[in-house]
């Protein structure tokens, strides 16, 4: 009897320290307004959304509208620090595209916090980000190839540029043709945590 009752409790004890590991997995979304809910409340943007589908993980979502790839490598470090998470997705560049700022200053500072989550022990998942065709092609193919280059080169995940799936359909846009409507939420919701779970495990 006694040995029942020992390896029963040895069984929920295996049991706690699986879902405990589960829970404490921490997945840190640092991006722009593109993740931060532009023009809705914060409760209707992608990344809230996701926490439904991925509910083994913690989601901080320390998304800032108008980031730049510098303020992201700024403000990175204390996230870290106070969030310590397994993951960071990390959604910048959009606005250094948008402001014509040259791509190896957002290759500088892409490196610089792939460099800083990882020296935290945090897996690093680099967004690909694309601006629109009017910025000239040599600009834009250059712009958007840093993330391919970095993501190659520190073997790390590339998601897709969720927008872009989007883009053409009828009432996913904002009127700005940038930002995703309430409406397309949803569904970068489900994206995104398609591509992520066979990489976060769960």
């Amino acid at each position: 009897m006694h040995k029942i009752v020992s390896g029963f409790i040895t069984c929920l004890l295996i049991i706690w320290c699986l879902n405990a590991n589960a829970a404490s997995k921490k997945l840190l979304i640092l991006g722009d307004s593109l993740s931060s809910g532009h023009r809705m409340n914060i409760t209707q943007a992608w990344p809230t959304l996701m926490q439904k589908k991925l509910p083994n993980i913690d989601i901080i979502n320390a998304s800032s509208s108008g980031e730049t790839s510098s303020g992201g490598a700024r403000r990175l470090p204390i996230l870290l620090k106070t969030y310590q998470p397994t993951w960071c997705l990390l959604e910048l560049g959009g606005n250094d595209g948008l402001q014509g700022l040259p791509t190896s200053l957002l290759k500088k500072q892409l490196t610089q916090m792939i460099h800083q989550a990882q020296r935290s022990q945090c897996h690093v998942i680099l967004t690909e980000i694309k601006i629109p065709s009017n910025y000239g092609k040599r600009y834009t193919h250059a712009f958007n190839q840093v993330y391919h280059q970095l993501a190659k080169q520190f073997e790390i995940p590339l998601l897709p540029f969720f927008v872009e799936p989007i883009y053409s359909q009828k009432g996913m846009m904002q009127q700005d043709g940038i930002h995703p409507s309430i409406k397309a939420q949803s569904l970068i919701a489900e994206q995104v945590a398609k591509f992520l779970k066979p990489i976060i495990g769960v």
